[in-house]
Formats: C-alpha cells, sequence, structure tokens
C-alpha cells in the first residue's frame, strides 16, 4: 500500500500546490465580524473554498456557522481520529521579497503567507485523505479534518464547535514544522502603563508602538521622545543586538525613532 499512497501523491504533486495556491490567494486575516462570517468576509471565503474542494473529492463536509469547517472521511462510522488545522493567517506585515498572497516556488520551497502555517499542512492532510480514498484503502473508524478559522488570534473557533460537538478521542494538529512539534508554549498577555504624573518632564517618551498581532515578533518599532539627543539615541542603540537599525528623525525638541529588526513568529522569539 505504500508505494502506492507515495505513488499517488506524486502524481499529484502539481495539483496540490495549485489547491494550496488558491488558499494563499485569500487574505485570510481575522476581520470585523458581519452576519454570519464571525471573523469577517476572507475567513467565510477561505473556508467556503475548502470545504467546497473537499465536497468535490467526495467527502462529507459541514460549515459549522463559519466558524470551523469539518471533512470525514467516512461520516457513517464513529469518528476516532480528528486532524485539527486552521486556515486563518497573520497580518502579512512587510519586508517581503515575494508578493505574500501569492505562492511562489523559489529554490525548492513555497513562499507565501500561510504556506507552512498552517494551509500548506491542511492540504497535505486533504490529499493524504484523497490518496487512502482514492487508492482503496478502508478504514474501519472516521477520520475528520478539523478546519478552523481563529487559531492565530485565540481559537475561539474550536471552543465554538466544542460547545456543539465532541472532539474525537485522539487530535493531532500538523501545523507549521510537521508533523511534530514538541509542544505548545503558553501565552502571556500583558499591559504596559505609566502614571501620567511621569510624563510631560524635560526627557520623556510621548509614545511607542509596534507589531500587528500579538503572537508575532514586529519587524518594526516606534517611538516619539521629547528631550533627547540624538547622540544620547544612538548611544543607546549599541547596546541593541547585532542587525537591529535605529533612524532618528528629530524635530525640534521631538525625536521620532524608526527600529528595524526581524520579524518572528512567537513560538520562536529569539529568531526575530
Amino acid at each position: 500500500m505504500q508505494p502506492k499512497l507515495s505513488k499517488y501523491l506524486e502524481d499529484h504533486a502539481s495539483e496540490m500546490i495549485a489547491v494550496l495556491s488558491k488558499l494563499v490567494a485569500i487574505p485570510s486575516v481575522k476581520g470585523e465580524p458581519e452576519e454570519g462570517m464571525p471573523y469577517g468576509k476572507e475567513n467565510a471565503r477561505v473556508l467556503d473554498t475548502m470545504l467546497t474542494m473537499a465536497e468535490n473529492y467526495g467527502f462529507t463536509v459541514t460549515n459549522h456557522e463559519n466558524y470551523v469547517g469539518t471533512i470525514d472521511f467516512d461520516a457513517a462510522k464513529e469518528t476516532t481520529l480528528g486532524v485539527l488545522c486552521h486556515l486563518d493567517v497573520v497580518p502579512e506585515g512587510t519586508g517581503w521579497t515575494n508578493p505574500p498572497y501569492t505562492l511562489t516556488l523559489k529554490g525548492g520551497k513555497l513562499y507565501g503567507r500561510g504556506s507552512a502555517d498552517d494551509k500548506g499542512p491542511a492540504v497535505a492532510v486533504l490529499f493524504a485523505m484523497r490518496a487512502l480514498r482514492e487508492c482503496g484503502y478502508k478504514l474501519t473508524r472516521n477520520v475528520r479534518m478539523i478546519v478552523g478559522c481563529d487559531e492565530e488570534c485565540g481559537s475561539s473557533d474550536i471552543a465554538y464547535y466544542r460547545k456543539k460537538e465532541k472532539l474525537p478521542p485522539y487530535v493531532f494538529t500538523p501545523d507549521a514544522s510537521y508533523p511534530v512539534i514538541n509542544l505548545e508554549k503558553g501565552h502571556i498577555f500583558a499591559d504596559v502603563a505609566a502614571d501620567k504624573t511621569y510624563v510631560g518632564g524635560e526627557k520623556t517618551i510621548l509614545s511607542a508602538k509596534g507589531g500587528i498581532a500579538t503572537n508575532a515578533v514586529p519587524e518594526k518599532a516606534y517611538a516619539t521622545l521629547r528631550g533627547f539627543s540624538k547622540t544620547e539615541i544612538m548611544e543607546a542603540a549599541k547596546m541593541l543586538p547585532a542587525g537591529v537599525t535605529v533612524n532618528v528623525v528629530e524635530k525640534g525638541d521631538i525625536s521620532e525613532l524608526t527600529v528595524n529588526g526581524v520579524a518572528a513568529h512567537a513560538s520562536n522569539p529569539y529568531g526575530g
């Protein structure tokens, strides 16, 4: 059976890439909720695209109010295994050398927002199910692929699904570094605040901002300072890691800083 499955996947490699290209082209960043679309139009569109393709391949699909979709290998049998994927992505940010929503093959790798996290793995799972089905492999229990649309912003999609359905007794998640990531880290959400009495002195930070998502190290950060000379700022900048640069624009006693670094996923912040 293994050689047969391997040949099937090799024969369908170009189709897998075409399907991934179609999904990557949809900018499924969580948007403002609309009626029947809790995560916005694009997330509803990417889920519909995925479920329509799966249905055309002969699987039983269910759209759970655009929170989550399910794809069943054999819906008549008891579901024992769940495979959890997601179709939402973090915002594309800046600094791309390839268009973020156009799948690009370069140096043997596929580039595009979601190609690794998690649209690529989702396509791999879908075609693995197709390979089993179309090569005549009979499963004694049902495998259910679960595709969510809010993994990047807290997984409210799965919370909604679990109110309606029980998760199968066995579930695994092919996400990013397929097939295994050793552990899922915790999140710490924190607020930093300053008492107003500390604002307005001779030297002060007027504003600071950076990032577009809570689960990503931003590649740029900005600050507006008052009362600091450019010499002071550049002296402090010497403490920054190698590869991080600071640009200062002086406007009277106001200094506007732009700090350029390297973006990274929050699961490996040391890479940014």
